[in-house]
């Protein structure tokens, strides 16, 4: 595994593998567009580029005051995303981390699969290839979508 991208969100700390991560940077305007799944909130203009923007409350399903956003340009296979939350992100190096344990936590839409020890205690690894994966399947037809 490598360092992770840790964000605060509902008393728990969750970390995004550093390798899928492109950039971070602060919030921008997220253009509302109708009839999306409801854990997209809409699309971004960064740099040049349209990505959609995926709000990690809304994976959750529960609502975060959204008092001070924070993207992150998230590069999965050949797809490219924003991750919107409300937290500022650090990063925990890999030889912080002590202990590293599989853990399969499946809502319907966030997916966890790995719990970190580390000196700022647990961390929530978000397995974000099989949450895009699970919304492409609820978005397209499933034979649209290879596994």
């Amino acid at each position: 595994m490598s360092d992770l991208l840790c964000f605060s969100a509902f008393n728990r700390l969750y970390g995004i593998p550093l390798d899928y991560v492109i950039e971070t940077f602060e919030e921008q305007k997220v253009t509302p567009v109708p009839c999306l799944h409801y854990a997209f909130t809409g699309l971004c203009s960064h740099n040049g580029m349209i990505y959609p923007v995926i709000s990690f409350s809304h994976l959750c399903e529960r609502e975060i005051p959204l008092t001070r956003k924070c993207m992150i340009l998230v590069e999965l296979e050949q797809d490219q995303f924003i991750l919107q939350m409300n937290d500022v992100p650090t990063v925990i190096y890999e030889d912080e981390i002590t202990v590293r344990t599989k853990y399969q936590k499946n809502d319907r839409l966030l997916k966890v699969d790995e719990l970190c020890q580390s000196k700022y205690g647990i961390v929530y690894v978000v397995d974000i290839k099989n949450i895009i994966h699970d919304l492409s399947r609820e978005l397209l037809d499933d034979r649209y979508v290879q596994d």
